[in-house]
């Protein structure tokens, strides 16, 4: 099974480090034409289905397969930068040796010998320092229709009270329950349609880099 990459922001791996994080999901690719495709399934090794009520003309079908699986191993890819001297270079001409940094690590911002800051689309996989196994692939639902315990399972943050209570809390935004804080997170990534996109929900954990 082929080891593929997959992108987290800083905070995400904080989350992921901190064990508040063991879920993710990831945008269904294409998505359905419209509102009017219904999902009926999964059709067998990986592919998904959705269909149109035949009463409303047509009846269209809408397939696509998940490029996840149960078992297989994800490298992430965050925001790196390579030594000054590396600056010139795309990441394909970087050296297996080149020093590296992320996005979160104590003198991003003070370390003059860092180079350029470079998109996590663009992080080699032999730089990954973050792996993750994923332990299950859910079926595709909608944004709107994420659970109380999936939210949480995505990393959201609860900040407890001085006095009591708490508040949940993503993308500085506080909310009063997990669900509001995932949804103001996944709006912020996919725009203001992102509720009613289709997502693939991963479950993961976390591993030491394999050898």
């Amino acid at each position: 099974m082929k080891d593929r990459g997959i992108i987290m922001t800083p905070d995400n791996i904080v989350a992921i480090d901190e064990g508040r994080k063991g879920m993710t999901r990831r945008l269904v690719k294409p998505q359905p034409p419209s509102n009017k495709y219904q999902y009926k399934g999964g059709i067998g090794k990986g592919w998904h289905e959705w269909l149109t009520d035949p009463r409303h003309g047509h009846w269209l079908r809408h397939c696509v397969k998940t490029p996840y699986a149960v078992g297989q191993l994800l490298y992430i890819r965050e925001k790196w930068a390579a030594h000054k001297n590396w600056d010139g270079y795309p990441p394909s001409k970087l050296s297996d040796n080149a020093e590296i940094w992320f996005a979160n690590h104590l003198g991003w911002d003070l370390d003059k010998a860092r180079g350029r800051v470079r998109s996590s689309i663009h992080m080699p996989k032999k730089f990954a320092r973050k792996w993750l196994l994923v332990t299950k692939v859910g079926a595709p639902e909608r944004g709107k229709d994420i659970s109380r315990e999936d939210a949480i399972a995505e990393g959201v943050t609860y900040v407890e009270h001085i006095d009591e209570g708490g508040h949940w809390e993503s993308v500085g935004i506080q909310t009063d329950t997990a669900i509001e804080a995932f949804t103001n997170l996944l709006t912020s990534i996919y725009g203001d349609d992102a509720l009613k996109k289709w997502y693939f929900p991963i479950t993961f954990e976390k591993i030491e880099t394999p050898k």
